[in-house]
């Protein structure tokens, strides 16, 4: 099995360079089926149409209207099962990475009787931690041996000879039993369950493609290394080079370093930081902080894009949910908020202010199984990623002037590094 990657900076044409492509592949009957993946619904469509009546196209579908791509339906309520007839009647399919995660088995036969293509923008979350179950539960279903997992793989399987389990019997933990069925769940360091992508639904294509930038940050990189995937790099010729992209945004980024920047710099700011009841000693440093930042930077509150743990830029509105400290503060109250993986999409291009309030690290637990699987994983290379594909989501889009606040010096430096190098 071999992956193909476009590994392209944003703003290079990748996506532009692959509609492209497609359309020949079609004339040229090179696949019976194309499967198309996006993190947004605004590219491979679905979303429903504002005035109540049916769904709107995506990108794929204005783009390539000749192609006929479908988007899953939720019929009966579950798009799941619609995704299934398509491939089952050979229709070009596009769809979110969150629906294609959710496809199971059954879809392998029916994907190995046409020769088909994968296509993915942006990388799959192909591991994730599995939190439908406490680890209490857990326990007494593994001491009771409903569950059993092997010490050398970690594999956790569901005991289905001495604990049957008819299809209409009710049972709380069936969602893990199903999964852990595709042998895709891992107990791993004896208290938490790590769920694969399986492998074989990869398998049952002809051909995948993947479109991203900084491959190596990814965990569909470790995926890869795991499962011992072949990925082969492809330099198309495209709208612009990586080199030529990183040119245009050292003369549009203005990344502030102002001196007070550094009475705040050696704060964590990582997700963990930010729980810890220590910051609400701190908060108001950070507000004071920004608010003479903004006033430095010729900027309205409407052209400011954040982005920090929601619950410390607004409470929830469950009650029974802990209130954090917040870090609104006068002059950019009103900005705009994004969460910090935000990819793909183009609605914010018009801030010309990007806030940057995290540290980013990835998940310790997803870290470490790819430890146990002897596979490293770069941590720097993961907080570049993330933090470049926001970064991107501003005014440089359109090759515009952007100020650019990174408060935490390990973020910043690591930008500065990437941006020379």
């Amino acid at each position: 099995m071999k992956i193909y990657l476009v590994d392209e900076i944003m703003s290079s044409g990748k996506s532009y360079w692959m509609l492209n492509q497609m359309k020949e592949w079609w004339e040229d009957r090179k696949f019976d089926q194309f499967v198309y993946l996006s993190p947004l619904l605004s590219e491979v469509g679905g979303t429903e149409n504002p005035d109540g009546r049916g769904y709107l196209a995506g990108r794929i579908q204005q783009h390539l209207p000749e192609m006929g791509f479908k988007y899953p339906l939720p019929i009966n309520g579950s798009k799941k099962k619609n995704v299934r007839t398509l491939v089952h009647q050979c229709k070009n399919i596009s769809a979110t990475h969150n629906l294609f995660l959710s496809m199971d088995k059954e879809c392998i036969p029916l994907l190995e009787q046409n020769k088909n293509i994968l296509i993915i923008d942006e990388c799959l979350e192909a591991y994730e931690v599995f939190d439908g179950i406490t680890k209490k539960s857990l326990d007494a279903l593994i001491k009771a041996g409903m569950f059993i997992y092997d010490k050398d793989t970690l594999v956790l399987k569901y005991n289905h000879e001495q604990f049957p389990l008819h299809l209409t019997e009710k049972f709380e933990f069936r969602e893990l039993v199903e999964l852990s069925d595709t042998g895709c769940v891992f107990f791993v360091n004896g208290n938490v369950l790590v769920w694969e992508f399986p492998v074989d639904i990869m398998k049952a294509f002809d051909e995948i493609w993947v479109l991203t930038y900084l491959f190596e940050g990814s965990f569909m990189s470790a995926w890869c290394e795991v499962n011992g995937v072949e990925v082969g790099r492809v330099r198309p010729a495209l709208n612009r080079s990586t080199s030529e992209v990183k040119q245009y945004i050292k003369d549009c980024i203005e990344l502030y370093e102002k001196p007070d920047i550094k009475k705040i710099e050696n704060y964590s700011f990582s997700q963990q930081w930010w729980q810890d009841s220590v910051v609400s000693s701190v908060a108001g440093e950070i507000s004071s902080f920004l608010k003479n930042a903004v006033r430095k930077i010729p900027c309205t509150a409407d052209d400011i894009l954040i982005t920090c743990p929601k619950y410390n830029w607004e409470h929830p509105e469950d009650t029974r949910k802990k209130k954090r400290p917040l870090i609104k503060g006068k002059g950019y109250s009103s900005a705009t908020w994004l969460y910090s993986d935000a990819k793909a999409t183009n609605d914010y291009a018009d801030k010309t202010c990007l806030i940057y309030l995290l540290g980013k690290h990835p998940n310790p637990i997803l870290v470490n199984f790819c430890h146990t699987r002897d596979i490293s994983f770069n941590k720097d290379m993961y907080a570049l990623a993330s933090l470049v594909q926001w970064v991107f989501r501003g005014s440089v889009r359109k090759k515009e002037k952007m100020y650019l606040i990174l408060p935490n010096k390990r973020m910043r430096e690591l930008f500065k590094e990437w941006l020379n190098e």
